[in-house]
Parts: structure tokens; C-alpha cells; sequence
């Protein structure tokens, strides 16, 4: 699978898509919380976003939903 050049926007995009809304911003960190489950994550305002930031960013997905990592880079690589 090749690798995803994502930006802020397009996780951000994806995460709403699973129930995450914007809560707050300080400085180039966005925070968005799925009230669902009780669970907030942090993205990074950056255009890319690192390989590494992203990583990150899909494991905590994954330890919060129980999406599958593969899904989620499938679905990510649809936007």
C-alpha cells in the first residue's frame, strides 16, 4: 500500500465522517472528541501531515473504535 500524503483537513474530514466534531484549536493542534464514545484525538494543523503524526493518528483511531487499521487507510485513501 502506498503511503498517504494527508493533510489536517482531510483527517479531519474523515473523522467527522466517524461521529468526531471540533471542540477546540490552540495554536496548530485541533482537538475533536467523539461524545459517542467519550474519546477525543488531537491533529496536528499541518499540510502534510508527517507519515509518523499520521501513524499515530490512525493507532489511536484504531484503539478507539475498533476500526481496523487496513479500513482506515482505505477509507482515508478514498477522500
Amino acid at each position: 500500500m502506498p503511503k498517504l500524503i494527508l493533510s489536517a483537513q482531510d483527517i479531519i474530514k474523515y473523522l467527522k465522517t466517524k461521529n468526531y466534531f471540533i471542540i477546540s484549536q490552540i495554536g496548530s493542534h485541533i482537538k475533536l472528541k467523539n461524545e459517542t464514545i467519550n474519546k477525543t484525538i488531537i491533529v496536528p494543523n499541518h499540510n502534510p501531515i508527517a507519515q509518523g503524526t499520521l501513524n499515530n493518528i490512525i493507532n489511536i483511531l484504531l484503539d478507539q473504535t475498533g476500526i481496523d487499521k487496513q479500513t482506515i487507510k482505505k477509507e482515508l485513501e478514498e477522500l
